[in-house]
């Protein structure tokens, strides 16, 4: 089943998701386009920490050649606002006559960048994780349009500020347990601002 949606890339950073098969899911395939200067980091489970980013040249396209997984979140850096295009084949494991699906289980401890491994509006996190939230997990996201960062805690089976509703597209970052703690907001948070710093620089 080919599916096709718009994500509009708003100046600064947004956490976007790939949510579609094609080809290799290469970068230079599900973002073909960017303003000259945009920079794409991906988040390293392992290291718990991004890796070095992709710039955007019109004449050599990006830097790194990057793969993203079905469901995999990364973070865009723009100088400007533009729209990709997301084609490709829906998940195989997506039911399109009920609508219905059973996403993968995503393995912690620690932070991960995601989003649901079909591009559904408002999933929730059992939707996105494969499971139901844990006490003093947590999931932090971005207003694109704001650059406002927001951090939600489930405690006492309940999120402190509620859930986001995450578009199509749209990834956030969630912690698993036993870690992240607090210390995680902390330098969850130095990072973002370093790559601010870094793109100023560059440009």
């Amino acid at each position: 089943m080919t599916v096709a949606y718009q994500v509009v890339i708003q100046p600064g950073s947004n956490l976007i998701a790939n949510q579609l098969i094609y080809k290799e899911n290469k970068l230079s395939q599900i973002m073909p386009e960017a303003p000259a200067g945009t920079l794409v980091y991906k988040w390293d489970v392992a290291t718990q920490q991004f890796l070095p980013p992709s710039q955007y040249s019109p004449i050599s396209g990006w830097s790194i050649e990057y793969i993203f997984e079905l469901g995999e979140g990364f973070l865009v850096y723009s100088p400007a606002t533009f729209t990709n295009m997301f084609i490709g084949q829906m998940w195989a494991g997506f039911d399109p006559d009920t609508g219905s699906f059973m996403p993968p289980i995503v393995l912690g401890p620690g932070i991960v960048l995601r989003s649901c491994v079909v591009p559904i509006e408002n999933p929730e996190f059992s939707d996105i994780i494969g499971r139901a939230p844990m006490q003093s997990e947590w999931i932090k996201w971005i207003d694109p349009a704001t650059q406002t960062f927001y951090i939600s805690v489930f405690t006492g089976g309940a999120w402190s500020a509620g859930f986001p509703t995450l578009l199509p597209g749209q990834a956030a970052f969630f912690g698993l347990i036993p870690e992240p703690t607090v210390a995680g907001f902390a330098s969850l948070a130095f990072l973002i601002t370093l790559i601010r710093k870094k793109a100023a620089t560059k440009n």
